[in-house]
């Protein structure tokens, strides 16, 4: 698929950025790679704003090319509440540094690989009011400090079996999650990880998982850490 007919892009030597919307659709696949005057070039990058105000669009799939994704890359994008970072081995990097108070309505996200942040700081998906679902694929290892703190109607994640380390504050005030199957690889839960998760009574995880102080601080009162 050319993909053109969706978004304009910028040629940079042998790939592609995607620098605005044209003609937005309700469901954005957008592909691995594009056909400029009869070449192939592989997409990269979303850059800031490309997707400004595109409220048309429900869901969004970003292919395991796409490196970086730029500041306030889908901001007002009201009617957005789906997206998939497709599986891949190469992290994505979003290039947001503040809170965006514009940020898209996401409700359900499949995350297929790492995520590296510019500002450790700052998550595109913390502080979501209406996030619900989450599915960490197999290729990612690591979930970063705060990702999803404060996302308070979390009711369901999935963690992929490769996931080996949950960062400080991750899932920190997910407060309607009520109970966790954590992988069998999972060596670490940083401190605060899961803390004030209210609803939270039952932990599945390894016996091998190293658990850091107060991790699991004000939860429901009878949490259960389930050993296997």
């Amino acid at each position: 698929m050319n993909g053109q007919e969706f978004f304009s892009i910028k040629i940079v030597r042998d790939n592609a950025i995607i620098i605005g919307c044209i003609a937005p659709v309700k469901r954005l696949i957008i592909p691995e790679k594009v056909l400029c005057y009869g070449k192939e070039y592989t997409i990269i990058e979303i850059a800031d704003r490309a997707f400004y105000e595109c409220t048309i669009i429900e869901s969004v799939s970003i292919p395991a090319t796409v490196m970086r994704i730029g500041r306030e890359a889908f901001s007002r994008c009201n009617n957005l509440t789906e997206m998939w970072l497709e599986d891949g081995n190469i992290s994505i990097c979003y290039d947001d540094t503040e809170y965006d108070e514009q940020r898209p309505p996401i409700k359900k996200l499949y995350i297929g690989r790492n995520i590296m942040l510019k500002d450790s700081s700052f998550s595109p998906f913390n502080s979501c009011p209406i996030l619900t679902h989450i599915t960490i694929g197999d290729n990612v290892t690591f979930i970063g400090d705060s990702t999803f703190i404060d996302c308070a109607n979390i009711k369901t994640i999935v963690f992929g079996k490769n996931l080996h380390y949950i960062g400080e504050g991750a899932f920190m005030n997910s407060m309607s999650i009520e109970s966790i199957e954590l992988p069998r690889h999972l060596l670490i839960i940083e401190k605060w990880a899961f803390s004030c998760c209210k609803q939270l009574s039952k932990v599945y995880l390894p016996q091998t998982t190293l658990i850091i102080d107060n991790a699991f601080e004000d939860c429901n009162n009878d949490l259960q850490l389930i050993y296997y």
